[in-house]
């Protein structure tokens, strides 16, 4: 499964710098290491919106926006997504895409730097168990003569995984000009796992045009780095229309109703320039860190592409103070309390869901489970022979399970609107030799989709050993490697069955343990693959079709799952067949 430093990585990697990442401050200046222990509460869900602020105070704000910019009566004409996690991913997508996008003169965002953009440290937690640390900052840099903005983001994430300690280290560098139109230089980022370093860059060549440069290696093979370079037709927007632009706007007209600024950025991860949207709610007393009452924004960060919410307070000097998706959280904090010694946290909590099921076993065709939580709404599930589910209220939801019929799967041509799934992608590298090679030797002289299938089921279970230490974040990596969890499992089936032109995809969600105990749910990844119709196939544990007790409840493409992490309960079940 994904862990945990991924999560709020992803999901706020539209949001200023922060696609957090490795490295030093400076040449001169190490990087502290952490050292404690600490706790963070949980940030309360968006309230509803109040009226919105006096016409005179709307064009104070306005006179912020160049004139071919939108108004700030336009941002409160176009009012926040209320209960956006019950929101379809259609709905948000609209959302997203209607919001006004952003424009802050460069000038005011020169103005309010000191304010918003001085350096911030913050304490990651799960569960309010602090993990680690993060600090980032915003400074003007001048060169060859022109005068540019920089962001320096890094975090340190540290916790158990099954009795396996994991260190994660990121850093994100950010380079804009703070001249013309402000657009985004370049950007570099480098991350750290226990097995793993990858470092990517992405630089102007000319308007529209960036250089994408990936270089990824094993630890254990430093002189092995892959290294592949992309050209790309890109608008990652500028620092005008950035997550810097909408805290600028919050410090200077501190806002009192409801707002959506749209912004743009760079996805590393999708490889792609997406759109993002930062709604801001209300202002509300709250206590942080046990102080006074702080009158802070309530806001949310809502994301399209994937669909994504991560909730946030910013406080009336535009500085988020902290961020919340589920379980996960990040607190504003001092220096000496983000590196104070801490105990690790065990990520095994969180993963796993006790249940009273009982006979459960190989020959169980079909079965129902009832869980309170908040299912997203309109989850794609592609397979839906397979999963029913049905919502009893926000917070209850029923799955009922079949498992896949083998019978009638074809051979067929890949329909327009599944070729997404045939994709090579950063984290697929689908060209790669080792990748190519793998793949032809993995379905022999297969000829039919189905055939290839049950082969790269067989060769992926038995090519990748078991071990809960490699966390890796690409299929080459996997393939080298040969080490690794259901999520590298996962990646490199993937990879290989896109090779072969067979539509695939990874999802995740739980699958049943059977104990002495009785059923235990444990957190899990899996794949989907199409012929002629979806089903589920299981590499991990070399299942040509995936028992019933696999209960999907997130896809690459949808990230709203993350609300259900460690905190889905079991209420019932009943085995139909």
């Amino acid at each position: 499964m994904n862990t945990p430093a991924v999560v709020l990585v992803v999901l706020l990697s539209l949001f200023g710098c922060s696609q957090k990442k490795e490295e030093n401050t400076s040449d001169d200046k190490k990087t502290p290491t952490p050292k404690g222990k600490g706790r963070v509460s949980a940030m309360k869900a968006p309230p509803a919106s109040e009226e919105s602020e006096e016409a005179s105070e709307e064009s104070e704000a306005a006179a912020e926006q160049p004139p071919e910019a939108n108004t700030v009566s336009k941002f409160a004409a176009y009012p926040p997504l209320h209960n956006a996690a019950n929101a379809t991913p259609e709905k948000l997508t609209a959302f997203v895409k209607n919001a006004p996008m952003v424009k802050v003169p460069i000038a005011t965002i020169l103005k309010y730097l000191p304010t918003v953009g001085k350096e911030i440290w913050s304490i990651p937690a799960i569960k309010g168990n602090k993990t680690g640390y993060e600090v980032e900052r915003w400074e003007t840099k001048t060169i060859d003569g022109k005068l540019y903005l920089h962001c320096i983001s890094i975090s340190q994430i540290e916790y158990m995984r099954f009795g396996v300690i994991s260190v994660e280290y990121y850093v994100t560098k950010s380079l804009y000009q703070a001249f013309g139109d402000g657009e985004l230089v370049s950007i570099e980022k480098t991350g750290h796992t226990n097995k793993e370093k990858n470092t990517y860059t992405l630089t102007r060549m000319e308007k529209g045009i960036y250089k994408r440069v990936t270089k990824q290696n094993l630890l254990a093979n430093t002189k092995q780095s892959e290294t592949k370079e992309q050209i790309l037709d890109l608008e990652p927007g500028s620092i005008m229309n950035s997550g810097l632009a909408v805290q600028v706007l919050i410090a200077k007209n501190r806002v009192k109703g409801t707002r959506s600024y749209r912004i743009r950025s760079y996805s590393f991860h999708k490889n792609l320039d997406t759109n993002g949207v930062i709604a801001v709610y209300s202002q509300q007393p709250v206590h942080l860190r046990g102080k006074k009452p702080e009158k802070v924004h309530v806001a949310s960060m809502i994301g399209a592409n994937p669909p994504s919410i991560v909730n946030m307070l910013i406080d009336m000097n535009g500085q988020v103070v902290q961020t919340e998706a589920g379980i996960y959280s990040s607190m504003v904090s001092t220096e000496k309390e983000a590196l104070e010694r801490f105990e690790l946290f065990e990520y095994r909590s969180i993963m796993v869901t006790p249940t009273p099921i009982r006979g459960i076993t190989k020959k169980t065709e079909e079965m129902s489970v009832t869980f309170r939580g908040n299912m997203p709404v309109g989850l794609k599930v592609f397979n839906t022979s397979r999963y029913s589910i049905k919502r009893r209220n926000n917070y209850e939801f029923t799955v009922t399970l079949k498992r896949d019929n083998l019978r009638g799967l074809r051979h067929l041509p890949t329909p327009p609107e599944l070729r997404e799934y045939l994709w090579s992608s950063p984290r697929l590298q689908l060209d790669d030799p080792l990748i190519v090679s793998l793949s032809k030797k993995a379905v022999g002289g297969a000829r039919s989709n189905p055939e290839k299938v049950a082969r790269l089921v067989t060769f992926v279970n038995r090519y990748i050993k078991g071990d809960l230490d490699y966390n890796l974040n690409t299929a080459v990596a996997v393939a080298k490697a040969r080490r690794g969890d259901c999520t590298e499992h996962t990646l490199l089936f993937v990879a290989l069955a896109r090779a072969q032109k067979i539509p695939t995809r990874r999802v995740s969600g739980l699958k049943c343990r059977n104990t002495c105990r009785g059923c235990m749910f444990i957190g899990h990844a899996w794949a989907q693959v199409w012929l002629g119709r979806w089903i589920d196939v299981d590499p991990t544990w070399n299942q040509q079709s995936a028992d019933v007790t696999h209960v999907l409840l997130s896809t690459d493409d949808d990230y709203r799952s993350v609300q259900l992490v460690g905190k889905l309960k079991y209420v019932s079940h009943k085995i139909l067949k």
